[in-house]
């Protein structure tokens, strides 16, 4: 009801209505809606959308739960912040390779759920739980990411004429900015909503699990909804 709330959701239909017109005319559209007639690009950008949003709410969360939770220090943190990126260092470009023998839809679904299983890993941890099994849960994490973006990329990227690569481009990095916005939005909210309702389980580090587990079972679902999108689309390129 925070009328700054209301204030901004009303801009953002505006300049969503605003952007439909200009797009739904030849003359002023920067992308045009004729692209998102084309299966592959579309669900490649929709299967990314989803997956970056699952992923983002336990990268927010996971560094408060080692400081708060694990009280570790903050360079302490840092070390396993890193294991996601260093084991998609790995699995991103062995993916990529595998991807143009096999196509992008198979292991787009098999990284997706990868990524499904770490969270569910994720979701497991509680105050007792070792460090060991949270760096398990993000090395998985990482990997299914891994698995999944490159060959995910490549379809979107293979999906467009030459001419389009460039706004492709844009929207890829767009997409994949807007997709860990809304997971960082969506945790925060449901993280704070949960902490309320769960003010009087406990102390501090109990609340605080409770509404960890909550928010990792809804990025759960987010990132299986990712499955359908990379299961319909072609192995091909199917250019538009």
């Amino acid at each position: 009801t925070d009328i700054r709330v209301l204030g901004m959701a009303s801009l953002s239909l505006l300049s969503l209505g605003l952007f439909a017109r200009f797009e739904s005319k030849k003359e002023t559209a920067l992308i045009g809606f004729e692209i998102f007639k084309n299966r592959q690009f579309t669900s490649s950008i929709l299967a990314m959308l989803t997956a970056f949003s699952a992923a983002s709410g336990i990268m927010l969360l996971i560094p408060f739960y080692l400081e708060r939770v694990k009280h570790l220090e903050p360079k302490q943190v840092a070390l396993y912040l890193m294991i996601i990126p260093i084991t998609m260092f790995i699995f991103s470009p062995l993916s990529g390779k595998l991807s143009d023998k096999i196509g992008a839809r198979i292991l787009s679904t098999l990284g997706v759920l990868i990524l499904s299983a770490g969270l569910y890993i994720m979701s497991r941890i509680g105050i007792d739980s070792s460090t060991t099994l949270v760096a398990t849960g993000l090395a998985v994490i990482g990997s299914g990411f891994g698995v999944f973006s490159t060959p995910n990329s490549s379809a979107l990227m293979g999906s467009v004429t030459k001419g389009q690569r460039a706004v492709t481009s844009g929207i890829l990095s767009t997409t994949r900015n807007m997709g860990i916005a809304m997971g960082v939005a969506i945790s925060s909210a449901l993280f704070a909503y949960f902490n309320q309702k769960y003010a009087g389980l406990g102390g501090e580090s109990d609340v605080f699990v409770a509404s960890f587990h909550n928010v990792i079972v809804i990025s759960i679902v987010l990132s299986l909804l990712a499955l359908p999108f990379c299961l319909i689309r072609g192995n091909g390129s199917e250019k538009v």
